[in-house]
C-alpha cells in the first residue's frame, strides 16, 4: 500500500493551511501542551503530515497497548492521543507521530521535516509498523469460526500484527525478552536506547534517542554489552546478530525471502525456533509464523507441546500469527 502524501483533512486550521502542509504555526510549550490534552497537533516549527489508508475493523488501542508495553520510554509512546516515536533512516534522524481516525479509515502520519527527503520510505515503514495493509474483515472471519478463538475475536475485531520501523530495533528487542518479563526486557532495551542511539531533538518531552545503531552494537565488545545486564551468552548473540544485520547477511522486512532469514536466523548462537518465528510475524511480515512453543500459545490452546499446539493451530492458517495475537491478548487480560 502506497500512501497519498496529502495535506491532512483533520488537522486544526491553524496547523495545515489550505496552502499545503508547511504551514504550522509556532506556540508556546503551554498552548502546545494544551492542544496535545484536547486531540489536537499542533507542533512548534515545520513539520509534515500525510495519510494512511487502512481497512476498517482496526483494534487500535490494543495495537497501541502492545507497542507502548515494548518500546522504550526514550524512544516511543503515548502522548495526547498520538503515538509518538523517533527513528533513523538513510543517515537521517527525526520523529513521527501518529493516530487514527475511524470515521475517515485512516492513519493521520506527522513527520519531522528532517524526514522529508525520505518520506517514501517512511511512509512504507509506518504502514508495516502499523500493518494497516491487512484485511482483518477476512481475518476475523477465519479465525472467529475457531471455537478457540471466537469469543477473543469478537471482542477485539481487527486486531494487528504490529510490524518494525526498525528491523534491528527489533531483533535486539526480542533477544532481550528471551526467558524474562516484558517489563524486564524494556528496562535493558532502555540501556542500549542510552548507549547505542542518537540524540535526537523532539517536540515531546522525554522522546529523546532514536533506537540503537546497528553499526554501534556491532562494533563493541562482547564484554561491554554484557556489562549492560546481560548473561555472556546473551550478549555474544547480539553482538552476532548485529554483525550479521550491519553487514546485510540478515535483514527483516517485507521484501527478504523468509526461507533464507529463517535458516540463516537459526544458525546463530542463542536464536532458536521462538525467536525466529516472532521475528518472521513481525520482522519478515509472515501472516502465517506460529511460536508454537509460547506459553501463552500453549495455555490459549490447552496443550503441553509445541508439538501439539502445531496440530491444534492447523486450522487457523494461514493467519496464524493473527491467532496468536488474540492469545497474547487474552493472557495478558486483554
Amino acid at each position: 500500500m502506497r500512501p497519498a502524501r496529502k495535506p491532512c483533512a483533520n488537522c486544526v486550521p491553524s496547523c495545515c493551511a489550505s496552502a499545503g502542509p508547511d504551514n504550522f504555526v509556532a506556540r508556546t510549550d503551554a498552548e502546545h501542551d494544551r492542544a496535545l490534552a484536547n486531540g489536537e497537533f499542533v507542533l512548534p516549527g515545520a513539520a509534515r503530515c500525510t495519510e494512511l489508508d487502512c481497512r476498517p475493523p482496526f483494534a487500535w488501542a490494543a495495537l497501541v497497548d502492545f507497542l507502548q508495553l515494548r518500546g522504550a520510554p526514550q524512544v516511543e509512546g503515548l502522548r495526547g492521543g498520538w503515538y509518538v516515536r523517533t527513528l533513523a533512516m538513510a543517515g537521517r534522524a527525526g520523529w513521527c507521530a501518529v493516530r487514527q481516525v475511524p470515521s475517515r479509515g485512516m492513519i493521520q502520519l506527522y513527520y519531522d521535516a528532517a524526514l522529508e527527503p525520505v518520506h517514501e520510505e517512511l511512509s512504507q515503514r509506518v504502514g508495516e509498523w502499523l500493518d494497516v495493509a491487512a484485511d482483518t474483515a477476512s481475518i476475523d472471519a477465519a479465525l472467529g469460526a475457531d471455537p478457540h478463538l471466537s469469543a477473543a475475536v469478537g471482542a477485539c475485531p481487527g486486531l494487528r500484527v504490529p510490524g518494525a520501523c526498525d528491523g534491528f530495533e527489533l531483533a535486539l528487542r526480542t533477544v532481550l525478552g528471551q526467558q524474562v518479563s516484558v517489563r524486564g526486557a524494556t528496562t535493558l532495551y532502555a540501556r542500549f536506547v542510552e548507549r547505542f542511539g542518537t540524540v535526537v531533538e523532539t517536540p515531546f518531552n522525554g522522546i529523546t534517542r532514536t533506537p540503537p545503531r546497528v553499526d554501534r552494537v556491532a562494533a563493541e565488545p562482547v564484554e561491554s554489552i554484557a556489562e549492560l545486564g546481560l548473561p555472556h551468552r546473551r550478549a555474544q548473540t547480539i553482538k552476532a546478530l548485529a554483525t550479521a544485520m550491519a553487514a546485510g547477511d540478515v535483514t527483516l522486512n517485507r521484501t527478504a525471502d523468509i526461507r533464507q532469514m529463517r535458516e540463516r536466523l537459526l544458525a546463530m548462537p542463542g536464536i532458536g525456533p521462538w525467536t525466529v518465528e516472532y521475528l518472521a510475524m513481525r520482522g519478515l511480515r509472515d501472516a502465517d509464523a506460529f511460536p508454537a512453543s509460547d506459553l501463552g500459545v500453549l495455555h490459549g490452546l490447552g496443550v503441553k507441546t509445541a508439538r501439539q499446539a502445531e496440530a491444534a493451530a492447523q486450522n487457523w492458517r494461514p493467519w496464524r500469527a493473527y491467532a496468536v495475537m488474540h492469545l497474547w491478548r487474552g493472557a495478558a487480560g486483554g
